[in-house]
């Protein structure tokens, strides 16, 4: 099994802002509910999932079921 890869959240913060993006839009972006999620991330208290940070076209298709 493969080590989850994991995101910086001051990084992920640092990149959001640079895109000029509030955390509700990059949430709305990524098809999630609201920015509570993308707060989280940023405080360190939970990591993405690959699924929350792919696009749905370009998600391999066992992603899905």
């Amino acid at each position: 099994m493969f080590d989850r890869p994991t995101i910086r959240p001051d990084a992920l913060r640092h990149a959001r802002e640079a895109a000029g993006l509030t955390q509700h839009q990059l949430a709305v972006r990524l098809d999630l509910s609201g920015g509570e999620r993308v707060s989280s991330w940023e405080l360190g208290r939970a990591q993405p999932s690959l699924r929350a940070t792919t696009k749905p076209e370009r998600r391999p298709r066992h992603f899905d079921r």
